[in-house]
């Protein structure tokens, strides 16, 4: 899971399916999750006498805030995808037949970004989840100052003056 969570690009989870226990855990490292409306979630760890401990004491909190992860956790509910989507678990949901489509959808909206800004600001996410706020600020700042000098930075700029879309090559 920290190797998901840490990948340098984002990472989509499509649920189309039950993710439970270990599975959710697995969703929270990713950094968007679409959600199937037929599709459930839950933590029943707690339902046998254990707990999910791989993350869900400390992603799933940073999601969906203390109170709603200790509810998850606590009491080992299952929760639909209207719910997940409420809380700000899932970013989107969608019909069992169109999770992948709209997985695909979202890949291709992020690789048609500059490849530098978009990994420097997954980066600057998960080193200010997990440090004080300003040295997170300090690192964020650091980094948007360090793509100013990239290509696709002036590529970004030109197209922006120009009033086209861009076109990046990861300089």
């Amino acid at each position: 899971m920290n190797s998901i969570e840490n990948f340098e690009k984002p990472v989509i989870a499509a649920i189309n399916g039950h993710a439970m226990g270990g599975g959710m855990e697995f969703a929270t490292a990713c950094d968007f999750r679409i959600m199937s409306t037929e599709a459930k979630m839950g933590l029943s760890e707690i339902n046998l006498g254990s707990f999910a401990g791989a993350s869900a004491t400390t992603r799933l909190p940073r999601i969906v805030g203390l109170a709603k992860a200790a509810e998850l956790l606590f009491l080992g509910r299952t929760i639909d995808a209207e719910e997940a989507y409420r809380i700000g678990l899932v970013n989107k949901i969608v019909q069992p037949n169109k999770v992948m489509d709209a997985a695909i959808e979202l890949a291709s909206e992020l690789a048609q970004k500059a490849l530098y800004a978009l990994r420097t600001a997954k980066a600057a996410l998960i080193v200010g989840m997990s440090i004080d706020m300003v040295n997170a600020r300090k690192y964020a700042l650091d980094e948007m100052v360090l793509s100013f000098g990239t290509e696709d930075m002036k590529e970004g700029m030109k197209a922006f003056l120009e009033k086209r879309s861009p076109v990046y090559k990861g300089r």
